[in-house]
């Protein structure tokens, strides 16, 4: 059995820190590594299938748990994602683990207790809703907000940032379109291209991971190797099959082509 850890957040400015000590507490009280560490910025109302969740169900196979910290990181949307998601982890025979509750969604065992699908599907229905109604709250707080804002603007011509001090006469960005959005998501990969470069684990690994795929070695053999020696992802994580391809195409793309 594998264990995968995964972990949302909706925007840049929360992180994963709080998520992954939480997870990483409960796996090292049960005496469980992790095979691997999923991440991803990501709002909890884009379904599954158009998320990172999706490619970790799908690496899962029979057995396998993914662990979470909280059920709120596996969707916000209500129970009908939440039985999606659900029969996904049945057809591969495997489990989501959510800490924070003491939750598992998937795979259940209905002969060492028949009642326990009835269980635990009354507490997943509750649990989904409550996350769902959180999430509205959450979305009628901010627009409750920034209508409070707007009137401001409207009676004064301003309003003073709380964070900044800054007087602010309109909200948004107007000038904040698709080109800027572009250039800054090209300024963040060459920012994080700069990092893998410089990085001498990153490199290491990518050098021996290609000599290995020559030997034509099979991504589980290449992942085991790559551990067997020390080495770990650029972010100090244990290889796993899935991440194999992924450290050749960058370096293949990083280290065979001029700076950016």
């Amino acid at each position: 059995m594998k264990n995968y850890i995964y972990s949302r957040c909706s925007t840049d400015e929360q992180d994963y820190a709080q998520q992954l000590r939480t997870v990483r507490i409960y796996l090292e009280n049960s005496g469980i590594t992790p095979d691997g560490v999923f991440e991803e910025k990501e709002h909890g109302t884009v379904k599954s299938n158009e998320r990172e969740l999706k490619k970790v169900i799908d690496l899962c196979q029979s057995g396998d748990r993914i662990v979470v910290s909280e059920f709120s990181r596996i969707t916000r949307m209500g129970n009908e994602e939440t039985l999606k998601i659900i029969k996904q982890l049945q057809k591969k025979q495997a489990t989501i683990y959510c800490v924070k509750e003491n939750l598992a969604l998937g795979k259940i065992d209905k002969e060492v207790n028949p009642f326990k699908e009835m269980s635990d599907g009354l507490i997943t229905s509750f649990i989904a809703g409550s996350a769902k109604l959180e999430r509205d709250n959450i979305s009628a707080r901010t627009k409750s907000a920034l209508d409070g804002k707007q009137d401001e603007i409207k009676k004064n011509g301003f309003f003073i940032a709380k964070k900044t001090g800054r007087r602010v006469e309109k909200l948004g960005n107007p000038d904040f379109n698709d080109e800027i959005r572009a250039k800054g998501r090209l300024k963040s990969a060459k920012v994080r291209a700069a990092r893998l470069r410089s990085n001498p684990t990153f490199i290491q690994s990518y050098k021996f991971a290609t000599l290995l795929r020559g030997k034509e070695m099979n991504n589980q053999d290449i992942a085991n190797e790559l551990n067997s020696m020390g080495l770990t992802t650029a972010r100090g994580f244990l290889f796993i099959p899935a991440s194999i391809p992924q450290l050749i195409r960058q370096g293949n793309k990083l280290l065979h082509l001029k700076q950016l």
